[in-house]
């Protein structure tokens, strides 16, 4: 059996149009959308054209320029997720982050037990407190977004949750049911559904970070209704300045998405572990400081199997992928932060540190020829390729070429026997231009789709 696999890379007006034609033209079943025409359209007075921006006042010059801005970091990816379905048909998708290095097929995620079961896999963070924001989602969040499911929400939502019951708003919830049917039990009992699956989350009392969203798999067609309403927490102002302000990132949303469409966000069982230093004195290994931090995720195809490592992803492999060769001293560095791997335990651990009894010491042979070979990789695309166009104006730099190629050359480099490469430019080597999986599944037929998105953090 054989998938038919596209590539989307996202941005934010990020890429000029030549470097998106550049782009296209050497890959083969890539599509390069901006969001911003997303972004725009829910300014109506303004439209797709950022050009006539300057005619408007300067108050909504500066609105739009911030929703552009605010999109050009981690939001980027929910949106680019929740979006795809409007501009092609898609079954699946998977949505990596550009410091994923795999020890597995990604694929497999596809064929394996949980996702057939549920349709979705969400990733493990660690254990964290942070400002109250499962506390804010249980009390406000929640009854607000999901009173916002039905016709005429607000005023059943200042029935529900406010309590602010007077003639006005008896008037009104009388209206309410009479015209659209609409009955406010029916919104209670939504609402005491979506905190009851809050509250069957393993552990959700003691951490208010939840999930990762490095690697997500979504069947497109089992949620779409997820994902309406992932776009639609993005798209509207109001229902994400309190959400993002609570929470590091866009991690959060995903499931959150999930758990609002009325159905039970499933978890890889596994948790978030590490690769990092021993602290001799207190016989305990953290994680690396910043530029070295490196996470892992372990994962098994089938229920009630020994798992093992997925994937490594952190700003330790970016900084090491973003060096020059002449920067070896600095590896050599980054090197030193990775002595020890934890190894898999169920569900959350508290923050990056972990005993020394659950670590083994790390092999640096499993990840360093990866990581050589993806500099070399860079180095060759970035040499070979039109300087005008990668640079013009910042365009493109060479960080975010390594964002838009590392996927596809760690998929080859990690897996071989399943995938083919081919080349339309002999003038660009190593540049992947078609990619195929032959694995045995159960999506005879199915297309999937591979995401990518380029994204500022700064």
């Amino acid at each position: 059996l054989r998938y038919d696999i596209r590539y989307e890379i996202c941005h934010v007006r990020e890429l000029s149009e030549k470097t998106v034609s550049m782009l296209e033209a050497q890959l083969e079943n890539v599509t390069i959308r901006d969001l911003s025409v997303n972004i725009l359209s829910e300014w109506n007075q303004v439209g797709n054209d950022l050009q006539q921006l300057r005619q408007y006042p300067r108050e909504v010059q500066d609105q739009v320029r911030s929703e552009l801005s605010f999109f050009r970091g981690f939001p980027c990816k929910p949106l680019c997720l929740s979006t795809v379905t409007q501009h092609a048909h898609t079954d699946h998708v998977l949505l990596i982050d550009d410091d994923v290095i795999f020890q597995q097929n990604p694929f497999h995620l596809l064929m394996s037990e949980p996702y057939q079961q549920h349709g979705h896999i969400f990733f493990r963070d660690q254990l964290n407190i942070f400002q109250g924001f499962i506390d804010f989602l249980n009390r406000t969040y929640i009854p607000y977004a999901t009173a916002r499911l039905f016709p005429s929400y607000i005023y059943i939502y200042m029935y529900i949750y406010n309590n602010k019951f007077n003639i006005f708003t008896f008037l009104m919830i009388m209206i309410i049911t009479y015209s659209d049917g609409t009955n406010a039990s029916e919104i209670e009992l939504a609402i005491k559904q979506r905190r009851h699956w809050l509250q069957q989350i393993p552990q959700i009392l003691q951490t208010d970070w939840v999930g990762e969203s490095a690697t997500i798999v979504m069947n497109m067609g089992q949620h779409r209704d997820v994902m309406n309403i992932l776009r639609d927490m993005h798209q509207k102002t109001r229902w994400r300045r309190n959400l993002y302000e609570k929470m590091v990132g866009d991690k959060e949303t995903f499931w959150i998405s999930m758990l609002l469409s009325g159905k039970r966000p499933y978890f890889n069982p596994y948790g978030l572990q590490i690769i990092g230093k021993l602290n001799p004195k207190d016989q305990v290994v953290c994680g690396g400081n910043g530029y070295a931090t490196v996470i892992v995720q372990y994962f098994t195809p089938t229920y009630n199997t020994t798992p093992s490592i997925f994937y490594f992803n952190g700003r330790g492999i970016e900084t090491m992928l973003r060096l020059s060769f002449a920067h070896n001293d600095t590896m050599d560095t980054v090197w030193s932060e990775l002595q020890y791997i934890s190894q898999h335990v169920a569900w959350h651990q508290k923050s990056v540190c972990r005993s020394i009894q659950q670590c083994i010491a790390f092999d640096h042979d499993s990840i360093a020829p990866t990581i050589q070979t993806l500099r070399t990789y860079k180095h060759i695309f970035t040499m070979s390729t039109p300087k005008m166009l990668i640079y013009k104006n910042g365009d493109l730099s060479e960080n975010n070429t390594m964002i838009i190629f590392q996927f596809f050359f760690s998929l080859i480099i990690n897996h071989p026997n399943n995938f083919r490469l081919k080349c339309k430019n002999d003038s660009i080597e190593f540049i992947l231009t078609k990619l195929e999986a032959e694995l045995f599944s159960s999506f005879e037929n199915s297309y999937v789709q591979v995401m990518f998105f380029i994204k500022n953090e700064t």
